[in-house]
């Protein structure tokens, strides 16, 4: 069944209001005309199908937003949640939200995407239609925490005041910084630091360009390579290689399936495992036993 449209004109608005038809139950898509800056409604806005906001225009909702899909030219923003079961894409602004962003598919805007609570994009619905992921042109922001099935990435930084959840790739041009566990199923990649106040947790590589610490643990399948210093409080265990441009610390134990290579010093409170070769510009010191299947030499040699 074909879905009726509601078309939102300049003659729905006064003074930036919304004035027309009741659209906090509309049963068929929106289409908001273009040229109307951000339209505010006082109430919610919903759509039993897609929301469609043409060029120069953006949405704002003192509540609610809900839709099959939503896409913007400019920002959308609610004073309490957005939801989506496609997708949501803002080509020219950005997507904010007091309480929850969640998308069954995509979230994707030209500029930031902020949440005071959560941002989700998941498929709670399985469906071959649905892609998740989560893009910003500028920061990724949540009070709560960050949860996609696919990939993460901002132009910016990402930063989540709880955890972070992602079965794909996680990559930011600057920072990322979590305030609780990093559980990535892909790679991890900063273009400054990754700063996690517990637990890093990835099956691929984790790259920075400067630091990479945890206020808990770090396990790597793939690798560590940072720019500056390596730091956990508790272990730090990498199957593959790891590399830093200064130090090297752990709090416990530092074990590492083939090669270890630092700038700096490499510490370890307990026990230093290398199944490879070790090699370092500084001093090394473990509290317990320094074992290596392989060399220790100088890295400069």
């Amino acid at each position: 069944m074909t879905l009726p449209t509601l078309y939102i004109t300049a003659e729905h608005v006064e003074n930036g209001m919304y004035i027309g038809p009741d659209v906090s139950n509309y049963e068929g898509n929106i289409e908001i005309a273009a040229d109307l800056g951000i339209l505010k409604f006082l109430g919610s806005i919903k759509a039993k199908g897609e929301i469609l906001a043409l060029s120069g225009t953006g949405i704002h909702a003192e509540k609610n937003i809900l839709a099959t899909s939503i896409e913007s030219d400019l920002t959308v923003e609610s004073g309490s949640a957005i939801t989506v079961f496609k997708g949501i894409k803002v080509l020219g602004g950005s997507i904010r939200a007091v309480m929850n962003i969640f998308s069954d598919g995509y979230i994707e805007a030209f500029e930031d995407i902020r949440a005071n609570f959560s941002i989700i994009a998941r498929s709670y619905r399985q469906s071959d239609e649905n892609v998740n992921f989560i893009k910003a042109g500028g920061l990724i922001a949540s009070a709560m925490s960050i949860q996609s099935d696919g990939d993460v990435e901002a132009v910016n930084s990402i930063v989540a005041f709880e955890g972070i959840d992602v079965k794909g790739n996680i990559k930011a041009g600057v920072d990322i910084i979590v305030q609780w566990d990093l559980n990535v199923g892909g790679n991890i990649e900063a273009g400054r630091d990754i700063a996690v106040g517990r637990n890093i947790d990835c099956k691929g590589r984790i790259r920075s360009r400067l630091n990479t610490k945890a206020g808990r643990g770090i396990k790597a399948i793939l690798g560590i390579v940072s720019g500056g210093d390596i730091q956990a409080i508790e272990n730090i265990n990498v199957r593959h290689d790891i590399k830093a441009g200064k130090n090297i610390k752990s709090g416990q134990d530092i074990e590492v399936g083939f090669n270890i290579e630092a700038g700096g010093d490499i510490e370890a409170e307990n026990n230093l495992t290398a199944f490879s070769n070790i090699e370092v510009n500084g001093k090394i010191k473990a509290g317990g036993a320094i074992t290596v299947t392989g060399y220790i030499g100088d890295i400069k040699s």
